[in-house]
């Protein structure tokens, strides 16, 4: 949802958040019973002029862009005034010492102060509006963290998802010989059943398969269906040790050994997969989580500006 798209913009936005603790003097919208003042909102479309290099003989955007810029620029600040209010609600908050940390790394990729200056200068940007981007990126992963840890993952959750890719924990380990005639394919089969040769002789001096042959014919360890057919079947129904073929594929005649067949076991698996249940019901519990921000916030907007859709999350042209 466009919800969603604006939290993860307001990383590189100027000046969201400032408009959310400033004393407000005419509000353009009031989210929750909290004003966002117009002093500091046109502050915010002036950066966006800015950023946009794009401006009117007074400075400010175009009239042609101005209106969908108020309209996505006092999105944003709805956005993060939400989410202030909900970390707050939480007792979750950002300190002054994890902003410093985070733009103290800022200095350091940038190649120094005065490099970061420059940098900050072109984006229309200071740098106490970098350091409240660094508070609102920091407060919505602290936020996300906080719902993500809340989610209990049962082993029954986790046992059941091991258990329904049963094929990828099997693994087999196989060597062959390839060849592109098949009565080479039966002379090679002689000399090994007749102990006259190793596979990994032959392997080494007549196989076409040039990155298996300088290993002896070791193609290593694969899970199930990582061969093409009638290769894939040899191998998962053989005997370990059993030497098989000639077998025919697209890319010639295959002599098949299985040097040995291996299941990863549950614990050895089992935190991975953990973590990769709780990702996915965290990405949906923290989508519900914005959901219900923007669908049950009391939002007003200016009138002159549009309309605050709890459907999207977004501020719309008045129809």
């Amino acid at each position: 949802m466009r919800s969603r798209r604006l939290l993860i913009a307001l990383s590189a936005s100027a000046v969201l958040a400032s408009a959310c603790s400033a004393t407000p003097t005419d509000a353009v919208a009031v989210v929750n019973g909290q004003e966002l003042s117009a002093r500091q909102f046109e502050a915010v479309i002036r950066a966006a002029a800015l950023e946009a290099g794009s401006f009117d003989a007074d400075g400010g955007l175009p009239a042609a862009q101005l209106a969908e810029t108020q309209r996505e620029r006092l999105s944003f600040l709805v956005a993060v005034t939400l989410i202030d209010q909900e970390a707050s609600l939480r007792g979750i908050a950002v300190t002054a010492d994890q902003v410093q940390e985070q733009y103290d790394f800022e200095v350091i990729n940038a190649g120094g102060e005065a490099e970061l200056a420059d940098q900050l200068a072109v984006a229309g940007l200071t740098a106490d509006e970098l350091r409240e981007q660094i508070r609102v990126r920091l407060l919505l992963d602290t936020l996300r963290a906080d719902v993500v840890d809340a989610i209990e993952i049962g082993e029954d959750q986790v046992r059941g998802l091991y258990d329904s890719r049963a094929d990828q924990w099997e693994t087999a380990t196989v060597s062959h010989i390839l060849v592109e005639d098949l009565d080479r394919a039966q002379e090679l089969r002689d000399l090994i059943d007749a102990g006259e040769a190793t596979l990994e002789e032959l392997a080494e001096s007549d196989s076409i398969d040039t990155f298996s042959a300088a290993t002896g014919g070791s193609l290593g360890d694969y899970a199930r269906g990582s061969f093409v057919q009638p290769f894939e079947d040899t191998v998962w129904a053989a005997t370990v040790g059993v030497l098989y073929g000639p077998v025919e594929t697209e890319f010639g005649f295959h002599l098949i050994r299985v040097d040995a067949f291996t299941t990863t076991a549950y614990d050895e698996v089992r935190d991975r997969l953990a973590d990769e249940l709780r990702g996915s019901q965290g990405d949906q519990a923290w989508a519900a989580v914005l959901e219900t921000l923007f669908t049950a916030a009391d939002v007003t907007v200016d009138g002159r500006i549009g309309v605050w859709d709890p459907v999207s999350g977004a501020v719309v042209e008045d129809a």
